[in-house]
């Protein structure tokens, strides 16, 4: 779905729509997949056998794509065009802004702020771990942020390595340490265990993790915000 924003004020909300596909990285772990099974992937059409790389990435190309743990997600899509400037993780901006939540799932969350009653814009119907849900929610955490915060500073804190919201891997997790997305890899690497009270492997099978990655040419050394135009 389709967020249109205009002077940081939401003019425009588009149906939201939903498409199963092959992913193009490693899958997640099986809770993260939205109540998807393997045999469901194993059927599915790939990124580019439907049309959902233009549903996405078509006209009007969109300024920023916004997702609740942006990153997980951008691992499994192609590369954006260039015209689309950045992300907006709605996960991230929660740890920042809502330090006292209780937790930072995205359902909680909305229970939380009491965001999916009657008074929700959007209809929650549906499978509440399918996609189109997933928008839903994700579009209605975004719009109570820039009832406060402005688009450009929602994009600068998404682009901020901070503590990530999920527990590294365990050292001979292999997979795991693969679909940890850049960022929080960076974390990782970047933190002692005196600083971040994280077990004391982390610290060096992060920077093995991000080593292979430099050595494969996916390791994007640059963490910097997008630059919107004005």
């Amino acid at each position: 779905m389709d967020v249109f924003v205009q002077a940081d004020k939401v003019v425009g909300i588009s149906a939201p729509t939903s498409h199963c596909f092959r992913p193009v990285g490693e899958l997640p772990q099986p809770e993260e997949i939205a109540g998807l099974t393997e045999d469901d992937f194993a059927v599915a059409p790939s990124f580019t056998d439907v049309s959902l790389a233009e549903t996405i990435y078509g006209f009007p190309t969109p300024q920023l794509l916004v997702a609740h743990g942006a990153s997980r997600l951008g691992m499994l899509l192609p590369d954006r065009p260039r015209e689309c400037l950045g992300a907006i993780c709605t996960e991230k901006l929660s740890c920042q802004l809502w330090p006292d939540a209780p937790s930072y799932e995205l359902d909680d969350l909305v229970t939380w702020r009491l965001l999916g009653g009657e008074q929700s814009p959007f209809a929650f119907g549906g499978p509440p771990r399918r996609a189109s849900a997933k928008a839903c929610a994700t579009a209605t955490l975004l719009i109570q942020f820039l009832a406060s915060v402005p688009l450009r500073r929602l994009a600068f804190l998404s682009a901020v390595c901070t503590r990530p919201a999920i527990p590294p891997p365990l050292p001979r997790d292999e997979l795991g340490w693969q679909f940890v997305p850049n960022d929080d890899l960076h974390f990782f690497a970047m933190q002692s265990a005196q600083a971040t009270g994280l077990p004391r492997y982390v610290q060096a099978r992060a920077q093995a993790e991000k080593n292979r990655r430099i050595g494969l040419g996916v390791w994007d050394l640059a963490f910097k915000p997008p630059i919107l135009p004005e």
